[in-house]
Parts: C-alpha cells; sequence; structure tokens
C-alpha cells in the first residue's frame, strides 16, 4: 500500500476504490495521481463524507505534499436501498474503460441481477487467474 501511494503521488498509477460508509453504503473513489485528482462518486448524489476526505488526505499526505482536487465522478443514481455496490463499481469500470463499460441506465431487476453475477464471475474469473497452485 505504501508503494501504490508512492506511484500514485509520482504521477504513475491511478488508482480506483469502493469504499463502504455508514456500515450501509457504498461509494466510489478515483485517485488520479498524474492530474491531481480525485474523483468521488455516490449513487444518491451525495457529497463525500468528511470521513473520506481525510482518510484519503491523510493517506495522500504520508506521500506527497501536492493538494488533489475532488470532482464528482459520473455515476448512475441508485433507485433502490440496495444496489449501491453495483453502482459503484460501474461507475469505476466506465471511468477507466469508457468503451467497454456504459454506466447503468436501465435499473430494471432483470438488468440488475445479470449485473451482479456479471460481477460476481468476474470477481471468480479473476481469483482462479490468480491462484499459485493449478487447478484440475
Amino acid at each position: 500500500l505504501r508503494q501504490v501511494g508512492q506511484d500514485v503521488a509520482d504521477g504513475i498509477k491511478t488508482v480506483g476504490m469502493a469504499c463502504f460508509v455508514h456500515s450501509n453504503h457504498w461509494l466510489s473513489l478515483i485517485i488520479d495521481g498524474s492530474h491531481h485528482t480525485i474523483y468521488f462518486g455516490d449513487s444518491f448524489g451525495h457529497e463525500a463524507p468528511d470521513l473520506i476526505h481525510h482518510a484519503v488526505k491523510w493517506w495522500l499526505g504520508l506521500h506527497t505534499p501536492i493538494s488533489f482536487k475532488w470532482k464528482a465522478l459520473a455515476c448512475t443514481h441508485q433507485q433502490d436501498q440496495y444496489s449501491c455496490g453495483i453502482l459503484a463499481v460501474n461507475a469505476i469500470a466506465h471511468h477507466f474503460h469508457l468503451q467497454a463499460y456504459s454506466l447503468l441506465i436501465s435499473l430494471t431487476p432483470d438488468v440488475l441481477d445479470a449485473v451482479r453475477m456479471q460481477i460476481g464471475v468476474s470477481v471468480i474469473d479473476i481469483h482462479l487467474h490468480t491462484l499459485s497452485v493449478g487447478l484440475s
């Protein structure tokens, strides 16, 4: 984590993450070292909580004295009480790969279920490809 912070500070890396807050909500955060910008997305449209501001400022302060500016991250508006996780992941994927991942528009239950399945399969696929032992 220290090296990632240094790479962000040096403008070598951009990192994206989903943040879990208030024990019930996922947010999107992207820290772009090359542009000294923090992109923040909340599917309910809220500003970044102070907790996130302070944590990011503290972490970046360990690696650079440069102040990063905060900007809104494109994120689909949540229409229920439980889709924040997939919308947070979708916003991050869309930011990094505009052509491959469009923002979710139609939030029907079938679309949301399909996206949940896609994310689950992707997580399992990545895990299986990073195992150090072969599977037969």
